[in-house]
């Protein structure tokens, strides 16, 4: 449910040209969210549209499938890699199929029950423990209402995370230095982001203290310090 403004702070602190893309489904963007192919080659167009032969990717949650997903099945275009919360997918059918349920009836809660109540239920879950009590959390709900809903359920189904190929054998491959970014207070992609460490070779796993699964909102002046000395 993110846009690319929820990085424009951090970008603009960094102080290098940047560009914000709002996702199919996201913000302004009322494209149709197919899968993570199509969407790749939209934005390797914008890239192309505005001149740019190679990029520094910065991904959160999502966006970070996204943004490896890039680097891996577009390496000439991506010459740094940042991933914020984020996964390189599902390693079994079983973890799959049930991800897809689960991704499925958030989308039809998404299309049919008030949006207020959805996004309470989604704040809800355990992997945003660190902003229940966070006078940020109403800021971020706020933004996330002015979205459009529908748009929103099409794009969880386009994007499952069970419906992603895997991305953990394809590692290896990434030639890139690679910064990973998880939170203190979210253990699960602590752990991910632990392992993928392991398994990329010019890679650095910054742990962020006082942050959940959202550091680029919770501590975005401590991301910014991290994004300038990477790149």
């Amino acid at each position: 449910m993110g846009v690319g403004e929820d990085f424009r702070r951090i970008a603009e602190d960094v102080g290098l040209p940047y560009l914000l893309p709002d996702l199919a489904g996201h913000g302004g963007n009322a494209g149709q969210a197919v899968d993570f192919g199509s969407q790749a080659r939209v934005l390797i167009k914008m890239l192309d549209d505005n001149g740019v032969s190679s990029c520094r990717a910065v991904g959160y949650s999502m966006g970070g499938r996204l943004a490896l997903y890039l680097a891996i099945h577009y390496p000439e275009r991506v010459s740094g890699l940042v991933l914020e919360s984020a996964s390189p997918g599902l390693q079994n059918e079983v973890d799959r199929v049930a991800r897809i349920a689960s991704d499925e009836d958030w989308a039809a809660r998404l299309e049919f029950d008030f949006f207020g109540d959805v996004l309470d239920a989604w704040f809800s879950q355990e992997v945003f423990i660190s902003l229940r009590e966070s006078p940020l959390l109403r800021e971020i709900k706020t933004q996330r209402l002015s979205q459009d809903s529908k748009a929103l359920a099409r794009a969880l189904q386009g994007f499952s995370l069970g419906r992603q190929a895997s991305l953990w054998d394809q590692l290896g491959e990434l030639a890139i230095p690679v910064l990973l970014i998880s939170g203190e207070q979210d253990p699960k992609f602590r752990e991910t982001m632990s392992q993928m460490a392991l398994l990329i070779s010019n890679s650095r796993h910054v742990i962020i203290d006082g942050a959940g699964h959202m550091p680029h909102v919770e501590r975005p002046e401590l991301v910014a310090q991290l994004l300038k000395r990477f790149f």
